[in-house]
């Protein structure tokens, strides 16, 4: 069975030529507009990153004051989306990070020489013996601790 091919209708051309203008206007204005999108997003993300960073400074003031942590800006980041971001804390031989993410914020942590991972705040609570899995309480009251189980896991 032969096929003939058929030429497009003159509609089809017609259509094809009127919407090439359009197509290359588009592409134009993306190209102009995608920049400045992604500024947006940039900012976006450095807010949710300012964000988090003052929570945890002033809620968790703490590991400053008490135990000379600083925060580690090449470890955390901000995320565009919802409010997301995640700022890492040295304090001692650990570091900790902070991620929030709609209104709540975990904690995970792990050894600085460590090349495991992270672990969650709340793994620790039995190891450590803890009566509570409260992350303020944890970090003040059993970071000693918290030292001693990472590094001897590692």
């Amino acid at each position: 069975m032969s096929y003939r091919r058929r030429r497009p209708s003159v509609a089809a051309d017609t259509l094809a030529i009127l919407f090439k203008p359009i197509v290359a206007i588009c592409r134009f204005t993306y190209r102009v507009l995608d920049p400045l999108f992604e500024l947006n997003r940039r900012r976006a993300a450095d807010r949710n990153l300012e964000r988090l960073i003052s929570h945890v400074c002033a809620r968790y003031a703490f590991l400053f004051e008490r135990f000379g942590g600083r925060v580690v800006p090449e470890m955390s980041a901000g995320a565009p989306s919802m409010d997301f971001a995640s700022v890492v804390i040295e304090v001692k031989s650990l570091y900790l990070m902070a991620s929030s993410d709609r209104g709540s914020v975990d904690w995970c942590v792990s050894a600085k020489r460590s090349h495991e991972g992270w672990y969650p705040l709340s793994v620790l609570v039995p190891k450590l013996r803890a009566n509570t899995d409260d992350a303020y309480r944890l970090l003040s009251e059993y970071l000693p601790e918290i030292e001693r189980l990472m590094l001897a896991e590692d």
